[in-house]
């Protein structure tokens, strides 16, 4: 080489790569994949404030009902929002004690794509409030001489929840005398 003279390979220019074009395809997919996953964002957004808002409103904490009452279910419910499940049922007041009934209410969104939904428990207790009836007192009834006294064959009672009340008698009768005996007779239900 002379002097004055320049090696073009060590004032060469590097190489620049080429620059890669997107494919217009995958470009969609990208803006496809991007709008599906904002519309999910605010599907899953609306969904979470949709089930939030869903109440229920009890007129009652704890309501007493009496044993053997027809009780709609939405007796003690003042208030709800969306669709109520049951809304025609009754409460079950067949046997005395404590019991729940559970709500749902839920509301259909996106014309019924989605439909959230949250559930409310009213807790209730069945009473018996009402006393045994004494259908017959007895009072008047006659006993043969030397035959077994038995209350039960003497008076007649009954009771609406209670199929066996308990019977308690004060005095007693003495069948080997004729006599006039005056008991007091206690019908008890459960």
């Amino acid at each position: 080489m002379s002097e004055g003279k320049h090696d073009i390979k060590s004032h060469a220019k590097p190489q620049e790569k080429p620059e890669k074009k997107r494919h217009p395809i995958r470009t969609l997919l990208i803006l496809i994949l991007l709008l599906a996953a904002a519309a999910g964002g605010a599907a899953a957004y609306l969904y979470k404030t949709t089930e939030a808002s869903l109440s229920v409103k009890f007129s009652k904490t704890s309501p007493e009902v009496e044993f053997g009452t027809d009780c709609p279910a939405l007796d003690y419910v003042s208030k709800w929002t969306g669709d109520i499940v049951p809304a025609k049922a009754t409460l079950d007041t067949q046997t005395i004690g404590a019991k729940t009934i559970t709500y749902t209410v839920s509301q259909p969104i996106l014309k019924g794509l989605f439909t959230p939904s949250r559930e409310f428990t009213l807790n209730y207790s069945v009473v018996d409030s009402a006393a045994p009836q004494v259908l017959w007192s007895g009072d008047g009834a006659m006993i043969e001489l030397g035959t077994k006294f038995d209350i039960q064959n003497v008076i007649a009672y009954g009771d609406n929840a209670d199929p066996a009340p308990k019977v308690n008698v004060d005095g007693k009768v003495d069948t080997e005398n004729i006599g006039s005996y005056p008991l007091h007779v206690t019908v008890t239900d459960a």
